[in-house]
């Protein structure tokens, strides 16, 4: 048995140190009392985050007498690169040389930070695609934190955050196999000039075919001048990889995607990683994809794509916007309502040059108290594209501008999936040619797919519908989303990544917002 004073020592060594913990924890309270939030001269990035975390740990510290941990810390914020991010954002430098509670700040404010990047993205996809109406990620960090430090998870819990998806950790991979490839292209680029078509012989075309080898292609004699069938062929092969039309001529979009480096290939990774981090946790176990950039459409139950279908999307003036929603019904041998926009600046000149057009095709002609005209009334030269007080309508029919249906999702855009009469458009491999609207191939395949889920009669009503060219409304009995994305790098078949035209030329806007969040 211990005697009394040395009892009485170790309470009064027990009582200085609960003081001195004390003390610490009021001066890390009276630092985040700061606002705004400034640490060792630099502005912390999630501070209300950070004021919550000790808040909730009674202002207790965690990293700065904890070195094990700071490493794992400093091992996530390196690994950040993998994704595309700066690790210059995450203070990776003052972490280095910072003290005490400015060190304990701002890494705590570091794994906050570069937790919300890899769970929501650098940038709010709003500021970039105005239309964007996805769901974004949500995770409690402050919890999350809170966990991986009880695990001892640091930098492993960051990685847990990455968008659950096979397209982004095949990016992820891709620009790690980019990054350890030569920095410069070996290859010659293919010099300014003419469009090199059949038959042609120049000096630009031994480099055309050393940058159609380097992608693997089979280019034949790398030292030949001459612009052969095979030649044409191979480049046909290039340009539906990357979303061109296939015409076996390499003019200035084809010239510039072959004479992309590996600089340029990277920064296309980093910005559609960027915009996988602005999906939601959970596209549906059943949805249906579309991508612009690749005119094409995936219906996909539990990650298996169960049909495919190449689309037609908006003109570069009429841009199909980006955004998500759910299909709640679809209509069958659909009457168009023509948009007065389309009505004004593609269909009155139709009309004025060829009245006869109207009854042709279908259309019916009311004013503005919606009374129906005789269009053979009407002196269709007396309008002008900004003024024209008509509504037109087309019935259904084998030349109505939906086709045989349109898949809807009520949207502000007006915007919806729907068949063509004009079925010769998607022989085409660069497709924007509709007015912002999707264009379907085998619209009626897909129709099929998104009712599996409705009773059996709903099939059935939209086959007799079809046969008695009536307009029919058939309600989907559990909506299933829709995604209308933009991405232009995507995976081929043989799991290597395919570089497509910028169509909308879209990447650039985000590329320079990225820059802007470099410290």
């Amino acid at each position: 048995m211990l005697p009394r004073l040395h009892w009485k020592f170790l309470f009064t060594c027990a009582l200085l140190t609960l003081g001195n913990i004390s003390n610490a924890a009021a001066d890390l309270r009276t630092l985040l009392t700061k606002s705004p939030l400034v640490i060792d001269g630099t502005n912390l990035r999630a501070p209300m985050a950070v004021r919550e975390f000790y808040k909730q740990r009674n202002y207790a510290a965690v990293w700065r007498d904890n070195e094990p941990r700071l490493q794992q810390l400093h091992a996530a914020i390196t690994s950040a690169d993998a994704h595309g991010l700066t690790p210059a954002n995450y203070h990776q430098a003052k972490l280095k040389t910072a003290q005490k509670d400015n060190l304990e700040l701002l890494a705590t404010d570091a794994w906050l930070a570069l937790a919300a990047t890899i769970i929501g993205g650098q940038l709010n996809p709003v500021t970039i695609e105005p239309d964007w109406t996805a769901m974004r990620r949500e995770r409690n960090l402050v919890a999350h934190l809170e966990q991986a430090i009880a695990t001892n998870t640091i930098a492993e819990a960051i990685n847990e955050l990455e968008p659950n998806a096979p397209t982004y950790r095949a990016l992820k991979l891709a620009l790690k196999t980019l990054r350890e490839q030569a920095a410069v292209d070996p290859t010659p680029p293919i010099a300014a000039g003419a469009a090199l078509k059949q038959g042609m012989t120049s000096g630009r075309i031994p480099a055309l075919r050393q940058k159609l080898a380097a992608r693997g292609y089979d280019a034949g004699d790398l030292q030949s001048n001459l612009y052969d069938a095979t030649l044409v062929e191979t480049v046909k092969a290039y340009q539906r990889t990357a979303g061109l039309e296939d015409d076996g001529i390499v003019g200035a979009v084809t010239s510039r995607l072959l004479n992309m480096t590996n600089r340029e290939r990277e920064r296309m990774l980093i910005i559609n990683m960027e915009r996988w981090r602005w999906l939601p946790e959970d596209l549906g176990e059943r949805h249906v994809r579309v991508n612009i950039a690749d005119f094409s459409l995936e219906a996909r139950y539990r990650g298996v794509v169960e049909q495919s279908h190449p689309v037609i999307v908006g003109r570069d003036y009429r841009r199909t916007p980006v955004f998500s929603d759910r299909i709640r019904y679809m209509i069958f041998n659909p009457w168009w309502e023509t948009p007065p926009s389309i009505a004004r600046k593609d269909k009155l000149p139709d009309f004025q040059k060829n009245p006869e057009k109207v009854r042709a095709m279908g259309f019916d002609v009311y004013d503005q108290e919606g009374n129906q005209l005789n269009p053979d009334n009407i002196d269709w030269r007396a309008y002008r594209t900004n003024y024209f007080p008509l509504r037109i309508r087309q019935r259904p029919g084998p030349l109505n501008a939906l086709g045989q249906v349109k898949i809807m999702f009520p949207n502000s855009h007006n915007v919806y999936l729907h068949d063509t009469a004009s079925r010769e458009l998607f022989q085409k491999t660069e497709r924007a040619f509709s007015s912002g609207c999707v264009r379907v191939k085998n619209a009626l395949e897909l129709a099929k797919w998104v009712l599996k889920e409705n009773p059996e009669s709903d099939l059935k009503t939209m086959a007799s519908a079809l046969d008695s060219g009536k307009e029919t409304r058939i309600n989907v009995s559990k909506p299933v989303p829709v995604h209308i994305l933009y991405f232009t790098v995507v995976m081929g078949t043989n799991g290597q990544p395919m570089y497509l035209n910028d169509l909308y030329q879209r990447d650039e806007r985000i590329s320079l917002a990225l820059d802007d969040t470099k410290s």
